[in-house]
């Protein structure tokens, strides 16, 4: 990929003469090679994270094995569970509340409704169920179902954190570095992703990762960043498996980059999928194989990681280990460039 840049490079000067369009598209080219040289990253942004936290999972997860919630029998139907669950909330149950609230959220057994959602889970939150509490404060973090309101989620998760619930450690902790809803404090969310490490909880090990790569209330160390990221790999968070490779990568740990970026993968974890076309295109750790290289920066593409896009978007164009396709090339370029990777 390297000689690519550089030929690209030495055309720019000559270009126009013969072909404007060429000439941009050369340009965007010459862009996108430039940020693809460097390793692919993880997303570290408050938005990113808030769309990967396993909150849904939880919800899942509860819906199958709390007793009150669960079915009971094989065959109950969502619509005679609803009706269950919907007495029991109606008694005032905090947990039968807030299975009504994960009923309407996903449109199971009743209508999807987001706003009786965030009613019934308003209910149950305020009966003291922490997991309740920290689902209402990101609810007011997207205004899904309420207004969009950044203060009055962090006093949800202030409320479920206090009662040392991890979740709302996490997503606290994450207010706090960005500054939403609540001041910057870089030490305090450092102590909150620790604390829902130590209790096992994945995404914090992920964050208190994050805080090492990026110097947050602490020096950068990249070495003590990935071993948080295999923590959190190990617990089960899918994004920390290519977190953990993309560190590996980058200090020239091949072996174990390949590792874990292919059970991230596996996992369908973009920036795994990224490190592995890497690892393919260099012939790091893995035998050089161009054709599998571009299949996965095309999955990676595919799932929405910028870096993904622009290594794609070059394959294309180049024709290295797939067909030139210079339309697509365009396309994936121009994504790449919006999510501000390529330009």
């Amino acid at each position: 990929m390297a000689k690519n840049y550089y030929l690209i490079r030495s055309m720019l000067p000559d270009l126009p003469k013969f072909n404007f369009r060429g000439y941009v598209v050369a340009l965007a080219a010459f862009a996108a090679l430039h940020a693809a040289l460097a390793i692919p990253t993880e997303k570290s942004g408050l938005e990113f994270f808030r769309e990967v936290r396993p909150i849904r999972e939880i919800h899942q997860q509860l819906l199958s094995s709390e007793p009150k919630l669960r079915p009971k029998f094989t065959n109950e139907t969502f619509e005679g569970r609803a009706n269950r669950i919907r007495k029991l909330a109606a008694s005032g149950d905090p947990l039968g509340q807030f299975g009504l609230s994960i009923l309407y959220a996903d449109g199971l057994g009743v209508p999807k409704n987001p706003l009786e959602a965030a009613d019934w889970c308003r209910k149950a939150a305020e009966n003291g169920l922490p997991l309740a509490q920290t689902c209402l404060g990101e609810m007011y973090d997207r205004g899904a179902g309420v207004p969009l309101d950044c203060v009055q989620a962090v006093r949800w998760y202030e409320r479920a954190a206090t009662n040392g619930f991890a979740p709302a450690q996490v997503d606290l902790g994450l207010s706090m570095t960005w500054g939403t809803g609540t001041a910057v404090d870089l030490e305090g969310a450092l102590s909150l992703f620790q604390k829902a490490a130590k209790a096992g909880y994945a995404p914090g090990a992920y964050q208190v990762g994050m805080a090492y790569k990026n110097g947050r209330a602490v020096q950068t160390n990249i070495v003590e960043a990935v071993e948080w990221y295999v923590r959190a790999a190990e617990i089960g968070l899918p994004v920390a498996f290519g977190a953990a490779a993309a560190g590996y990568y980058y200090n020239k740990e091949y072996a174990s980059a390949a590792k874990f970026a292919e059970r991230g993968a596996k996992l369908d974890d973009a920036l795994s999928a990224a490190i592995l076309g890497d690892l393919f295109a260099a012939g790091y750790a893995v035998e050089r194989n161009l054709p599998e290289a571009a299949r996965w920066y095309a999955k990676a593409a595919e799932q929405g990681h910028p870096s993904g896009a622009a290594r794609w978007g070059v394959c294309l164009l180049t024709g290295e280990g797939v067909a030139t396709n210079l339309t697509e090339a365009i396309r994936w370029l121009r994504l790449a460039a919006e999510q501000g990777e390529a330009i």
